[in-house]
């Protein structure tokens, strides 16, 4: 993608990295990797039906997983893109897990993982 000054701020260009992200696996990784899944985030006072229904991007209430991968019956990845200075949570982890668990409760076993991308020079220059 080149350095973060092609895109005018760092968060322009984590939002361009998710874009594009998404589109290269719909085009290439359609049967494996599901991108951008929403999902209802764990909450008290949500049914357990709630989760089964599909959620629109951003909705109140929603938790948004950059890039959803079942490896088997049981095991599921959960891909996290960080492109900026802060990483992957503790906390953020297990709310990615506790909310897919609700989502697919055949998976038992849920893998959260950091992605940090190359961000390129800072000058501009490649």
């Amino acid at each position: 993608m080149g350095a973060i000054a092609h895109y005018g701020s760092p968060q322009n260009y984590g939002n361009q990295f998710h874009l594009r992200a998404a589109e290269e696996i719909n085009n290439v990784w359609r049967e494996q990797l599901i991108p951008e899944l929403y999902i209802m985030s764990q909450l008290d006072s949500v049914s357990d039906n709630s989760y089964q229904r599909v959620v629109r991007p951003r909705e109140a209430g929603s938790i948004g997983l950059d890039v959803y991968e079942q490896i088997d019956d049981d095991i599921a990845c959960i891909y996290d893109f960080k492109t900026g200075k802060r990483g992957l949570s503790g906390r953020r982890m297990t709310h990615f897990s506790s909310a897919s668990a609700k989502r697919f409760p055949r998976v038992n076993k849920f893998f959260v993982i950091e992605i940090k991308p190359s961000i390129g020079s800072s000058s501009g220059v490649d």
